[in-house]
């Protein structure tokens, strides 16, 4: 994970990001020991508040949990959650695109067709 400081998104939600697209591609399976958040913010080279900050967002998010002195651990519905937050993440741009399109006389099955051949193209 290398975090850029230059992109204005702050530290934490940059490792929660990369987290949570770690666990909705399956490359950290339910059950998995994260890093503790000492490790994390060494490796990193962020404050443990950071890490704690990253972690704990995950953690409402349904994604992971916490076991005092064990560490945190990958959620069994940790998948689903992190597909729920990246479809939320994406559903306010997709439905300002939407009301523009709308505004400029573009149909419903026009917005289907555009769509479809959008996921068509590689």
């Amino acid at each position: 994970m290398i975090l850029n400081p230059a992109n204005g998104i702050p530290f934490y939600r940059q490792i929660e990001a990369d987290l949570a697209e770690k666990i909705r591609l399956g490359q950290l399976a339910p059950g998995s020991l994260l890093p503790s958040a000492r490790q994390l913010a060494a490796d990193l080279l962020v404050s443990v508040i950071t890490v704690k900050q990253a972690y704990d967002a995950l953690e409402e998010s349904g994604m992971v949990y916490s076991q005092q002195g064990r560490g945190t651990f990958v959620a069994m519905g940790a998948a689903a959650a992190a597909k729920a937050q990246a479809i939320a993440e994406f559903r306010r741009p997709v439905l300002n695109a939407l009301r523009l399109a709308r505004s400029r006389g573009l149909s419903a099955e026009d917005l289907r067709a555009l769509t479809l051949s959008l996921l068509e193209t590689p």
